[in-house]
């Protein structure tokens, strides 16, 4: 008799989706490219694929969301992937497991605070496609009413008297957009150190430290964790910790520590795992 089951997540991103699955200590990963036309069913059947291939059935399955989940835990928003708007649990009874859905930047800052004490403030800043925030206080997330809270890459910034949102201005989207839409095209200007691939990659992270600035200002969080595909570009994360240094008050600015996630490529899918196995051991407490 079968009595091994494997704990399961789906990280969903802009341009990619990556499944994991953990089963006695064994890891499995696949990853998918998305886009904004990708769907819910084009994420039920790339689920579906996967799990078949598992050898053991699933005993819970994580759902990370670059978007807003709401209590009944659908999508209610997802401007990175708008077509998947409108799914949630039951889009995915298939699965013949628990499924929870969550916030993806929640999952992140879940999986690196888990060993945390309760009394540190801690902030996760993903800066991927879109960028969002998560952030933690007294040992619990900070959701907001809704649960929706933490959606830095909408606040709004005067630039050149015209308001844009720091999505606008920092984001992985906004740059490829702003160099052409084409991103070999952008990594091979990269190499050649062209000059307005280099400003442009430098002027999007000053504008990202705007936002961390804000975050330190208001929140004064003891740990700031900064993760997300559009940190790699080259000379992004240190203009955004120089302008981040610049326009924050010193005193809370010293009183933060700043790092990376302990794992980058796996942090939301772990964390999205480790929400689902907390939600079961929540439920049947």
């Amino acid at each position: 008799m079968q009595t091994e089951k494997a704990f399961v997540a789906v990280d969903l991103g802009g341009t990619r989706m990556r499944l994991l699955a953990e089963s006695a200590g064994h890891w499995r990963t696949k990853v998918v490219p998305t886009g904004k036309s990708f769907s819910g069913h084009d994420v039920e059947a790339s689920l579906k694929q996967f799990l078949g291939e598992l050898p053991v059935a699933p005993a819970c399955l994580g759902i990370a969301i670059p978007g807003l989940v709401d209590e009944r835990g659908q999508v209610v928003a997802c401007d990175v992937l708008p077509s998947i708007e409108g799914i949630g649990r039951t889009s995915f009874e298939f699965a013949g497991c628990p499924v929870h859905l969550v916030n993806d930047v929640e999952a992140g800052l879940i999986e690196e605070s888990f060993d945390l004490p309760p009394n540190v403030v801690s902030v996760l800043v993903m800066v991927g496609t879109g960028i969002g925030m998560a952030f933690k206080m007294n040992g619990r997330l900070c959701r907001g009413s809704k649960g929706w809270a933490g959606e830095l890459g909408k606040i709004p910034l005067c630039c050149e008297s015209v308001v844009k949102t720091l999505d606008d201005l920092a984001s992985g989207a906004s740059i490829v957009a702003k160099l052409g839409g084409e991103i070999g095209s952008i990594q091979e200007r990269i190499k050649a150190h062209d000059p307005e691939v280099m400003q442009a990659l430098r002027m999007a992270g000053w504008a990202l430290g705007l936002g961390l600035a804000s975050i330190i200002n208001l929140l004064n969080p003891e740990l700031m964790i900064l993760g997300g595909g559009a940190l790699k570009f080259p000379g992004y994360y240190e203009a955004a910790l120089e302008s981040g240094a610049q326009h924050s008050m010193p005193q809370p600015w010293q009183a933060c520590t700043i790092r990376r996630p302990r794992e980058e490529e796996l942090v939301v899918a772990l964390g999205a795992i480790r929400f689902a196995r907390n939600q079961g051991l929540i439920n049947h407490a």
